[in-house]
């Protein structure tokens, strides 16, 4: 008996070692770390104690500080597939990864166009007829939000896309990491960290939204907001009233500014990643015009916040969907918006109008904004040889009563794309719809040009070359031109590589 309760005193004082020896919670068996850069480790031990880390025939060291606090950081590595341990040890405790890999890691957000799965839009049967793919990976974890910044997250797991995986992964992240990893033969692994029906605002840190006054002003009334929202819920629940039925619900607080970043986005900023996919801005639509000032803002402080200035960040455009009478012109207004985040180095557009639905805000087909996300990451950040940008805006001439539109990225030409007669408002329910068209006989469809007095009227366009000719009869001088400024519609300008042109006002300048 006494043996026993000895054993049981052992077992006990390991458990314990072990439990003050931790790692952040995406540091788990199958975990990808980023090649060709230094690899930073971190974690807690017993204060005082000596902490060696090794991997891959590296052993480094470190002390935990008077708090617990450790870190240490592996020297750059090559991108390998082998399966190897990554052990943390003290002098009473140990802890092993197993499957641990080095590649490509990028961070993949937004709100919920990113968080669709693939099961959600019906093409899991597809993928899922695959082999399995040891080499691309996913890490998910549990949503939070909180009220201060976060140093970890929880339930964190890092699984490998394969039959029995695949069908609740984040489609757009798949076919990014789908295109990505075969082309690069290195391991990638996407971290998902998205929210639906968020606001930009709750992706960005307090200090990120309180450098500008106008800025600042949105992060206040956002929080107050909450603030209030939650203590009525806290009369509510003292009435004995339902806690499912609360009338400052859960996603309110989910759009609260500063506390997704804090949950989601800060816990991983120490971790070494490549760079970040980006799909939100549909919940954004009803007040566009602070989104420019606010993409760019998120984009430099989240490149603050992991130590690098020149972190790739690459975005999609909003598809489109038709809008309610109130809110007319609004998703235009705020693609253009942003569209401005091109001025900073290191970002790419998705255009997605292609794939947009008229009564459906979440479109079907996922594949096109993974796919041409991933061409931006492989010719932009890899520098491999591929097309990655469909027609943008050049420059304009006025000749006579036409204007000429000049484009680059044409992509080996400059394609109009077939029309239909009709198309499905939803794409995945029976009901279609006569196309009608803007012009009639155009063969192209979404240009505009601007008359003297400041009207804008849908034009006749043809493609001569690499320019586009745009006319309207009754137009005879025409001061501006513009393409795709609609909420919805059916804009047909490609390049041969198969990219649409993205949209553009020459009223607003050459550039976003």
């Amino acid at each position: 008996m006494k043996r026993c309760l000895f054993c049981l005193m052992l077992a006990w004082a390991s458990v314990t070692a072990r439990a003050e020896l931790t790692l952040p919670g995406m540091f788990c068996d199958g975990m990808v770390l980023q090649r060709d850069r230094p690899v930073p480790v971190w974690g807690r031990a017993v204060a005082g104690e000596t902490v060696t880390i090794e991997f891959a025939g590296q052993t480094k060291f470190s002390r935990a500080d008077a708090r617990g606090r450790w870190r240490v950081t592996l020297d750059a590595m090559l991108g390998s597939a082998e399966a190897r341990s990554l052990i943390v040890r003290t002098t009473g405790a140990g802890l092993t990864l197993h499957n641990v890999v080095v590649g490509e890691v990028w961070f993949c957000s937004g709100q919920s166009n990113m968080a669709t799965t693939l099961h959600e839009r019906g093409h899991a049967a597809e993928e899922q007829a695959l082999p399995a793919n040891p080499s691309l990976r996913f890490f998910t974890f549990r949503r939070q939000y909180a009220e201060t910044p976060r140093s970890d997250i929880k339930d964190g797991r890092w699984y490998a896309a394969g039959p029995a995986t695949v069908s609740y992964t984040y489609a757009t992240a798949y076919y990014f990491g789908k295109r990505l990893q075969p082309a690069l033969n290195v391991p990638v692994g996407l971290i998902q960290a998205a929210w639906g029906g968020t606001m930009i605002q709750g992706w960005m840190s307090r200090e990120m939204l309180a450098g500008d006054p106008e800025l600042d002003a949105i992060a206040e009334s956002g929080l107050a907001a909450n603030r209030q929202g939650l203590r009525t819920n806290d009369v509510f629940l003292a009435g004995g009233g339902d806690p499912k039925k609360l009338p400052w619900p859960d996603w309110r607080t989910a759009q609260t500014p500063t506390w997704l970043f804090n949950g989601m986005v800060g816990p991983f900023t120490p971790c070494g990643i490549r760079g970040v996919i980006w799909y939100q801005g549909e919940h954004n639509v009803s007040d566009p015009q602070p989104y420019g000032k606010m993409f760019q803002t998120m984009i430099r402080g989240w490149r603050t916040a992991w130590g690098e200035q020149d972190l790739p960040f690459y975005f999609c455009q909003l598809p489109g969907t038709k809008q309610a009478t109130t809110d007319a012109g609004k998703l235009a207004l705020m693609r253009f918006q942003q569209a401005k985040a091109l001025v900073l180095p290191g970002t790419g557009m998705a255009v997605l109008y292609d794939t947009a639905e008229e009564q459906n805000n979440h479109p079907n087909n996922k594949q096109p904004a993974g796919e041409r996300l991933a061409l931006m990451a492989l010719a932009k950040t890899y520098g491999k040889a591929v097309e990655y940008s469909g027609p943008t805006y050049a420059g304009m001439s006025v000749e006579g009563d036409t204007v000429r539109a000049r484009f680059a990225h044409v992509g080996g030409g400059l394609v109009a794309r077939a029309l239909p007669a009709e198309y499905r408002p939803i794409s995945n329910k029976p009901e279609t719809k006569p196309l009608v068209r803007t012009s009639p006989g155009s063969e192209l469809e979404g240009f505009q040009v601007r008359a003297s007095d400041g009207t804008w009227h849908w034009a006749n366009a043809q493609i001569e070359g690499e320019t586009v000719l745009v006319k309207v009869a009754h137009v005879l001088q025409p001061q501006a031109v513009r393409y795709g400024w609609a909420d919805f519609g059916f804009f047909n300008l490609f390049n041969k590589a198969g990219l649409p042109a993205a949209p553009f006002a020459s009223d607003l300048g050459d550039k976003p």
